[in-house]
């Protein structure tokens, strides 16, 4: 009697089981439970290794500071984050152009009519997202690569510093020679309050602006 009693209660937990498992298909429009057993059978997913040679194989072998100056310098163009004058609180993003300074700081040159430039006037305060290059990101999908999240304030350059500020940046962006004629444009220099890194999965962290001004690439 207790064998069968034990079998019985089996029985009775598979109905409540199929029971349940009828409900769930229906809830989910699947005419057919039998299908959405299926559905949860699955093995666990697998991810592929990835190779972060961006700038290394392995990217816990570079530095921090030095995957955040090779970001910076590799690239002339990033995502720019200022507070937005018309709702204020919420961040503004821009595509914007920029080079880099011999300490590692973004050069920007901006006109005074752009939205980031009227942003800025009102608050200084923003962050430059820039990502490694497209074929580095490639390899092992976006969040596999390089990049780096720079905070900071920015400010229009003293006009003792402007000559020299040019020159660098015209030399990263020459397509820009074209509008040193326009009374409006200015350049800009972002004062770095502090750097966050990411080399790939498992390798980030934070990096000072003296680390950053000091990283050789």
């Amino acid at each position: 009697m207790r064998q069968h009693g034990v079998i019985g209660f089996k029985k009775r937990k598979r109905r409540s089981a199929h029971r349940h498992t009828a409900s769930l298909a229906l809830r989910a429009g699947i005419s057919d439970a039998a299908t959405l057993k299926l559905q949860f059978r699955f093995k666990p997913t697998r991810y592929p290794k990835h190779k972060h040679n961006f700038m290394s194989e392995n990217p816990q072998e570079t530095p921090l500071p030095v995957t955040a100056r090779t970001l910076l310098s590799q690239n002339q163009t990033g995502a720019l984050a200022t507070f937005s004058t018309k709702h204020p609180g919420f961040p503004f993003t821009s595509v914007a152009t920029y080079s880099v300074s011999p300490n590692g700081e973004p050069i920007f040159f901006f006109s005074s009519m752009a939205r980031h430039s009227k942003n800025l006037r009102s608050n200084p305060n923003a962050s430059l997202l820039v990502n490694s290059k497209p074929a580095a990101a490639a390899q092992g999908g976006a969040l596999a690569a390089g990049r780096v999240t720079v905070m900071g304030t920015i400010k229009p350059v003293d006009k003792d510093d402007i000559e020299m500020v040019a020159q660098g940046y015209l030399a990263a962006n020459p397509e820009a020679a074209q509008w040193l004629s326009f009374g409006d444009f200015q350049f800009y220099r972002m004062e770095i309050v502090d750097v966050y890194v990411v080399a790939g999965f498992g390798a980030m962290g934070w990096v000072n602006a003296e680390q950053l001004a000091e990283a050789e690439v």
